[in-house]
Formats: structure tokens, C-alpha cells, sequence
């Protein structure tokens, strides 16, 4: 609910923000954060992070919309990283970027294809962390 749109959240023009408080991760938790760049530095193209605990998995993307979006792949990741469970994570982004923008970086159409594959780099990179032990 904070974020509304492109460059746009809810805060009121006589609002501040003050603190961001991120959760302490599980010990031998797995991350990963991949990102598609014209140019390093610039904003991404595409952009997806995950994060998998035993019991917990969640690939977040941005750059792919006016707001970003979380999916909860730990139904998928429970049975193993399969190449099946890949292609279901890379469907369910590509379903989840359905209001991706188009500019001169890419097209929309690009950006969702590009959600797929990110999502399952990330997911793939966070799950060979966490199998050596994370953090």
C-alpha cells in the first residue's frame, strides 16, 4: 500500500519517513538480488530478489511496473529446485508483470520476459546460498 505508483507512495506532502525496519534473516537463510542494466548505476530494467528459508521463499521484482511485486514461491520450492519449479516461478512472474511499463529501454513485452528469467536467476542463486550455509 505504500507505494502507489511510478516514482510515487503515499506519503502527504507534510510527511516524513523516519525508519525502515527489516527483519533480522533466519540463520542459513539464502539471498540473491539480480538486475538488468543498460548502464551500471542507472535504474534497472528489470530487477528481482529472493529470499529462501526453510519453509519461506519469495522472489520480489521491480522495474517491471509502477509498483513492485512480491510472490510466495515457497509451495514451489518445498518440492525441490527442479527445472519444473523453475518454470513455474518464471510463469508466475511473468503473469505478475502484467502492468509492465514500456520506454525506451524496453518494451513491456520485454520487461515480462525478462521478469521470468531474472526470477528464476534470483531463486536459483538464493537456494545455492542457502545450501552453504547462507548469510
Amino acid at each position: 500500500a505504500f507505494f502507489i505508483d511510478v516514482m510515487t507512495t503515499a506519503l502527504q506532502a507534510d510527511e516524513l519517513l523516519v525508519a525502515v525496519d527489516i527483519p533480522k534473516q533466519a540463520a542459513g537463510a539464502g539471498h540473491s538480488h539480480q538486475s538488468l542494466r543498460r548502464v551500471e548505476g542507472a535504474f534497472p530494467i528489470v530487477l528481482a530478489s529472493a529470499l529462501v528459508a526453510p519453509g519461506y521463499a519469495r522472489v520480489g521484482l521491480g522495474g517491471v511496473g509502477p509498483r513492485p511485486v512480491v510472490l510466495d514461491v515457497a509451495d514451489c520450492v518445498n518440492n525441490g529446485l527442479t527445472p519444473a519449479t523453475l518454470d513455474t516461478v518464471g510463469t508466475r512472474a511473468f503473469d505478475a508483470a502484467d502492468q509492465a511499463l514500456s520506454d525506451l529501454n524496453g518494451s513491456s513485452d520485454y520487461r515480462r520476459a525478462m521478469a521470468r528469467v531474472y526470477a528464476r536467476r534470483a531463486l536459483q542463486a538464493a537456494v545455492a546460498h542457502m545450501q552453504t550455509g547462507g548469510r
